[in-house]
């Protein structure tokens, strides 16, 4: 019989570890160490912990090996602010010593002599359910866009355990409880890592959508450089033979041809197809790709550029907001019969950035409770994908974005609010 226990005792700290590990990852991100040498160093956590337990005996001495153990690996393996690295360990070694001790009460309320490895398991499970609460939290993004029912059946799944653990008849095998416990165990490890494997594949999903989106910006960005240079080489090589025509015009008086003329070397230099010049390499390849996009199909453009060479956001979410609604307009116009227009204004102004973007629209899209855009269903897999990217981002900087809809017109307004200082 204490063999069975202690048994069990094992595998339910191997899977304490487990859930520590974890949520050690979810709070403090960065390690400076290797993942090998981090899960080296949770294992070598694991045998001294339960070393101590065996030895003592003793609860206190077990939690004070616990706050030892994580407050090394924290300062070994992880590259946080200090004040992270004191707090974390010491709140989840905390909240583990509680929950223990919080199951061992209660339980002693519907039984005299609680079996200590089933409120082992009860405290683990109940681990599961904050793991599986902190990642819907700190893991914003994908895992909140594509994987909401399945954050939803990872919290239900540890209280589903607590239950059968609880349920398990106390007269029951000892051999075969111990091998109930151990699948129940098992079964909530194999969830869990299916669960970030999932999470993992829709972040690659991602990565590649967004890295598609930037290469077309970029290589529309070379090539409008590329027309530059070639046009500059050109009036280059001819200098010596348009000095020669102007001084001849010049000589003859010819004022209005000399103006003609310096007008259709003017024309010849200018890059027309180069809208944006705010110096923000990410911005200018985004207005320049979608405006010359919008111009080749015949659309009226009107374009208000009024921000810094360097804004304080990330290039990656500049992309998703800029290129994603310029895309949704763009194929909008691609739609439209008939006049074609499109206005964007880009401005940074009293801390606040603002985005509008206004085009014509054939038809009205469909609005989800007078709030939300709803895509068609040619446009759901890029468009509505990009708008959800879209909101995250702008609500990462506790932004707002609107939708307006007027006639033939459809408008988008982003707002994000970046302080006085800039």
């Amino acid at each position: 019989m204490e063999k069975i226990v202690m048994v069990i005792f094992l595998i339910n700290s191997l899977f304490g570890i487990f859930l520590t590990y974890k949520m050690v990852g979810i709070l403090l991100k960065r390690l400076c160490i290797s993942v090998k040498t981090c899960i080296l160093l949770y294992f070598i956590y694991y045998i001294i912990n339960n070393l101590v337990y065996f030895l003592w005996k003793n609860d206190k001495i077990t939690l004070i090996s616990n706050y030892i153990c994580l407050y090394i690996i924290v300062f070994i393996a992880y590259d946080e602010y200090i004040w992270k690295k004191i707090l974390v360990p010491l709140l989840l070694a905390t909240i583990g010593y509680c929950t223990e001790e919080l199951f061992w009460y209660l339980l002693m309320i519907f039984f005299k002599t609680p079996d200590i490895s089933v409120v082992a398991v009860l405290s683990n499970f109940m681990f599961c359910i904050v793991l599986a609460l902190l990642q819907g939290h700190f893991n914003r993004g994908v895992n909140d866009l594509r994987l909401r029912h399945e954050n939803l059946l990872l919290i239900m799944l540890p209280i589903t355990s607590m239950f059968v653990v609880l349920a398990m008849d106390t007269k029951m095998n000892p051999e075969l409880k111990a091998g109930g416990i151990f699948g129940i165990i098992l079964l909530n490890i194999v969830v869990f890592y299916l669960y970030e494997q999932l999470a993992s594949a829709y972040e690659k999903e991602m990565e590649q959508y967004l890295l598609s989106q930037k290469l077309r910006q970029y290589e529309n960005q070379l090539e409008l450089m590329r027309e530059s240079v070639k046009r500059i080489r050109s009036i280059r090589h001819d200098i010596k033979n348009h000095i020669i025509v102007v001084k001849q015009l010049l000589n003859d008086k010819k004022i209005e041809e000399i103006n003609d003329y310096l007008k259709q070397l003017e024309d010849v230099m200018a890059t027309n197809k180069e809208y944006a010049k705010t110096g923000n390499d990410c911005v200018d390849s985004i207005i320049n790709y979608y405006m010359d996009e919008a111009e080749t199909m015949g659309a009226t453009i009107e374009l208000t550029l009024k921000i810094p060479e360097s804004l304080p956001i990330a290039s990656l979410d500049i992309s998703i907001i800029l290129g994603n609604l310029l895309q949704n307009a763009v194929e909008a116009l691609k739609k439209c019969e008939g006049n074609k227009r499109l206005y964007v204004l880009f401005s940074m102004e009293k801390g606040t950035l603002r985005l509008r973007i206004i085009n014509t629209y054939n038809g009205n899209p469909i609005m989800s409770n007078g709030k939300h855009l709803q895509t068609s269903k040619t446009m759901e897999m890029d468009h509505g994908f990009g708008l959800q990217y879209v909101k995250e981002s702008i609500n990462k900087y506790n932004g707002e974005m609107e939708y307006k809809i007027k006639d033939d017109e459809f408008e988008v307004n982003a707002f994000i609010l970046m302080g006085e200082e800039f």
